[in-house]
């Protein structure tokens, strides 16, 4: 309680230096194919995986063509023919506005009313079309980012030294309409039979669309390739055996169809296909060695009477903090917040240098420079606080370690495969 209280409330001001992996990049050595394979062969374990598929598709984005902005602007004409005949614009705009910020409840709207707005409150188009436009007059159609706009300017109005406009509209997006839905299915549909009959390459030639690729598939992912979301592509690939070509397969963007064209079984994933992964762990590995040995000799060298200011000079990859103060409860700069550091500074005190200090980025060299007081009315204003929240702390920690314990030896098994 009392080490709690001491990282919320006392200040700790240092100087520091921070040896992270920029201040040795210089002194670590890539590791040979040799050595990567020698690693890979130490933790095969680390290697596993499940089973993962592998596919091609052609997919067709459920997007509006120019025929569905052709049926937009018919409407659009429609609508504006009714107003310049006399029909009430907020009539009209209850109607027709696909604008959601019309609907007040299921059956009454607002009329397609903006209220009153200056400058720089709209898109630049639709506030060029209404600035533009006089008092009683249809403006239209706008284009912007939401559609086409139908706007009726109501009034002007003077504000300070701003220009103020009174508008209503109506708002039309451009949909995708059933005859664009149709084609896109007939031309995933004829893909998928040309695709089945001549083979997947064939069709792709024939039908001059570019395919893309899919790898490592986890019968559990969500996300395919570049299509998003695509669970029902997913249940395809692991219930298709291997060559397979799909039907037409529909998400909420896209149709597709795909080839599954490999398995890789369960098992240690091949050394081919881990090799970033070793080397990154190796280069990590040969950092942290060589930035603590660096760090243990520069402390000698501070001991010795060196500032961390000349060993910056000589190696201005060394990042120098000259002055912090925090709490330990805080991040301090470079440095910032582990248990490594908190408890390395927890038992120190002013005047001592501290390190090396295992970081998220490196080593540490702590010199400590001054610790406020212990507040002893503080603390026994607080005490039974931090008490009870360590107490919650330790119960949540225990309910969760009772909880991954029940997990793990429970009899699971996980279908939501099936379902999502």
């Amino acid at each position: 309680v009392k080490n709690e209280f001491i990282k919320r409330n006392v200040d700790f001001t240092i100087s520091a230096l921070h040896i992270t992996s920029r201040a040795v990049e210089d002194v670590v050595q890539n590791p040979t194919d040799d050595e990567m394979l020698a690693n890979y062969k130490s933790r095969l374990d680390d290697f596993e995986q499940d089973e993962k598929r592998h596919l091609s598709y052609v997919s067709w984005a459920k997007a509006p063509n120019a025929e569905d902005t052709l049926n937009v602007m018919g409407e659009i004409e429609t609508i504006m023919a009714q107003s310049r005949n006399g029909q009430d614009f907020v009539t009209l705009a209850n109607i027709y506005t696909q604008d959601p910020g019309n609907q007040v409840s299921p059956d009454s709207g607002r009329g397609g009313d903006l209220g009153w707005f200056g400058k720089g409150q709209m898109v630049p188009a639709f506030e060029t079309a209404a600035f533009s436009a006089k008092k009683g007059d249809v403006v239209g159609p706008v284009l912007s980012q939401f559609g086409y706009h139908i706007i009726k300017v109501e009034d002007f109005r003077n504000k300070g030294n701003e220009k103020e406009v009174k508008a209503r509209h109506i708002l039309l997006k451009v949909n995708m309409g059933q005859n664009t839905r149709s084609n896109y299915r007939r031309k995933a549909t004829l893909f998928s039979y040309d695709a089945q009959d001549y083979g997947f390459s064939a069709a792709q030639d024939s039908h001059k669309v570019q395919p893309m690729s899919a790898k490592s598939i986890g019968e559990k992912d969500i996300f395919l390739g570049t299509l998003g979301p695509f669970r029902s592509a997913v249940r395809w690939a692991f219930n298709a055996e291997d060559g397979a070509i799909s039907d037409p397969i529909e998400s909420n963007d896209y149709y597709a169809v795909f080839s599954l064209d490999s398995i890789t079984p369960a098992g240690v994933a091949p050394f081919e296909e881990s090799i970033i992964q070793v080397r990154a762990s190796l280069s990590t590995e040969r950092e942290n060695n060589a930035a603590e040995k660096m760090a243990i000799e520069l402390k000698g060298l501070v001991a010795g009477g060196t500032s961390f200011a000349s060993l910056k000079k000589d190696n201005d990859k060394l990042d120098l903090i000259p002055s912090d103060v925090k709490k330990l409860s805080g991040s301090f700069i470079s440095l910032g917040k582990s248990d490594q550091v908190t408890g390395a500074l927890l038992n120190a005190k002013a005047g001592d240098l501290i390190g090396p200090v295992k970081t998220f980025r490196g080593y540490g060299i702590i010199q400590i420079k001054n610790i406020s007081s212990f507040d002893s009315t503080a603390w026994n204003i607080q005490k039974d606080l931090i008490r009870l929240d360590l107490v919650r702390q330790k119960q949540n920690r225990v309910y969760q370690s009772w909880m991954t314990d029940l997990i793990d030896n429970a009899d699971i098994v996980d279908n939501r495969k099936y379902y999502f």
